[in-house]
């Protein structure tokens, strides 16, 4: 009754009639914003995997992909050819397993994937490619599946500009980063000043079917390693079957070896990795080399991060920082 006298009084008295309220009709334009979340995937010896990191601060595994005998193929060409022709077939591979982890982390998060990063398998090559056929080879695979590549590498002095298990498994522990995740890497800052501490790190990449065996030089940050692995694909552990355990221990620790005949670094800390990467035996062997070589024995990386998605989740922080680094040409 009361809105009903208000239009009739309205209509006599124009002076009355009730303005529209423009401002309460036209929404400002929205706001860009970064998403809540970013995605890694790292793609592994024998498999593939998936993990987001959140702006809150909690990064979580998303999904795993077996790999058939196909994929460990292409991994094994990606991992120990320095250089590989352009393969049609290695495309499609890569693309059906990137396929099939966005479409599992999209239904984990509820909501679409638009873009992710990715970690590679450690890479027995040392040399610059003048055209990184690793680098052309995941670009390629995510344009196929539509999917945007997060682009963390922009150069590197040796091998390619890719993320390797030396960046993103130090990245998924939380070491060698800027806080907070929106720094543009000021936390360096002078010598006197420095807020990360030099390091240098062991690592050994554990699966069924590889062993991934790296020494860093002494680095602060997880994006400034340059990657010197050793990796052999007949020390997974599925060759337990077919050898005796030791001969095959044997060659493990002959391999685990390889970093310090030809680097004068120390390791501070050890960081093992991958699907067996809590296993006791292989560290009983680190041990036992550690303990011939060096002086002084480093500390262990054992925060409860599962070995296992690792990677993968250094690879979601990375995507995570991307945004704020703000010069893209950063020499790493």
């Amino acid at each position: 009754m009361v809105n009903l006298l208000r239009w009739a009084l309205a209509a006599q008295h124009p002076m009355l009639q009730p303005q529209l309220d423009i401002t309460a009709q036209i929404s400002p334009p929205a706001l860009r914003t970064e998403p809540a979340f970013s995605v890694g995937f790292d793609f592994t010896p024998s498999h593939g995997v998936a993990a987001a990191s959140f702006t809150n601060g909690s990064n979580i595994p998303l999904a795993r992909i077996e790999g058939d005998q196909t994929w460990r193929a292409l991994m094994i060409k990606v991992s120990t050819e320095p250089d590989f022709p352009h393969c049609a077939s290695c495309v499609s591979t890569l693309a059906a397993m990137l396929r099939s982890l966005t479409s599992a982390s999209a239904n984990r998060l509820g909501q679409p994937i638009a873009s992710a990063s990715a970690s590679m398998p450690a890479h027995d090559a040392g040399v610059h490619q003048p055209v990184p056929p690793l680098s052309n080879l995941i670009r390629e695979a995510f344009s196929v599946v539509g999917l945007e590549y997060v682009r963390i590498m922009d150069f590197t002095y040796s091998g390619e500009p890719v993320l390797f298990p030396e960046n993103s498994v130090l990245a998924g522990h939380g070491l060698g980063l800027c806080q907070p995740y929106t720094s543009n890497g000021s936390c360096l800052g002078t010598p006197d000043h420095r807020t990360l501490p030099l390091e240098v790190y062991y690592y050994v990449g554990y699966y069924a079917n590889a062993l991934e065996v790296s020494l860093s030089s002494a680095v602060e940050t997880a994006d400034g390693v340059v990657p010197h692995p050793y990796v052999d694909y007949s020390l997974g552990t599925e060759m337990l079957q077919y050898q005796s355990s030791e001969v095959y221990w044997s060659s493990v620790r002959r391999l685990l070896t390889m970093p310090f005949l030809e680097q004068i670094w120390e390791p501070t800390k050890v960081i093992m990795y991958g699907d067996f990467g809590a296993d006791e035996e292989m560290k009983k062997a680190i041990r036992e080399v550690l303990g011939e070589r060096l002086t002084k024995m480093p500390e262990w990386v054992e925060d409860g991060v599962d070995p296992k998605y690792v990677a993968a989740l250094g690879a979601a922080e990375f995507a995570k920082r991307k945004p704020y680094w703000g010069y893209h040409g950063r020499t790493l």
